[in-house]
């Protein structure tokens, strides 16, 4: 059980987020959705360890990550907006940085993203697609219990797409957590809970409601 409670976050004057929380229990995929530069960016770097919150609590099975930080890796991988691999260096040789397991041990994973063609390839060579893939293999190679993804699909088309949510979806069965943001409607349905975060300030709503015209 993931619990965030009255996080709020400020970046020189500006209130970038206030009050916002939520609680997933395994098995369960959490949505946040809002305008750029709305916060959602920011709540996920605090969830993750990336930035810490002015005020506000984080539990992790009932463990407190901001006290013992090294709970954020153990408990959570992160697929940021932005690449997180090293360009210059070949998919197989980030995997081994990112992951404590060996490439053999991590065939699995390998086969379910198709990554045995390009393994060799620098990360610099591929596709937006085949990157992707990259980055959520990497960062679910040691098997923590949630995954944290900020916009996983955005931009990409319908192949790539489709196996990023078959993986999801497996990783949910599997009683992981999935806390993303997303405008995706496919995502969006895949979603247990859903948020809308617009100036800081965080509001659970129905995932079934008109996401457009949050945006008017």
């Amino acid at each position: 059980m993931i619990r965030v409670e009255h996080i709020s976050k400020k970046l020189g004057k500006r209130q970038v987020l206030k009050d916002a929380g939520f609680e997933a229990a395994p098995g369960q995929c959490i949505g946040i959705i809002g305008a750029n530069g709305s916060g959602k960016s920011t709540l996920l770097s605090i969830i993750t360890g990336v930035a810490k919150p002015d005020s506000g609590n984080i539990s992790f099975w009932n463990k407190d990550p901001l006290k013992d930080t090294k709970l954020f890796s153990k408990m959570i991988g992160y697929v940021p907006q932005g690449s997180a691999l090293i360009g210059d260096i070949s998919v197989k040789d980030n995997l081994g940085l990112w992951s404590k397991k060996k490439l053999a041990e991590n065939r699995e994973l390998i086969e379910e993203f198709e990554l045995g063609s390009f393994l060799n390839k620098k990360v610099s060579k591929l596709s937006g697609g085949m990157r992707r893939r990259a980055d959520i293999a990497c960062a679910a190679s040691n098997d923590q219990p949630v995954l944290v993804m900020d916009e996983p699909c955005a931009s990409l088309d319908i192949f790539q797409k489709k196996k990023i949510h078959e993986f999801l979806k497996g990783f949910l069965k599997r009683n992981g957590i999935v806390i993303m943001s997303t405008h995706d409607r496919d995502e969006i349905d895949m979603c247990d809970r859903l948020f809308f975060i617009e100036g800081g300030v965080q509001k659970e709503i129905s995932k079934d409601c008109d996401i457009n015209s949050l945006f008017k």
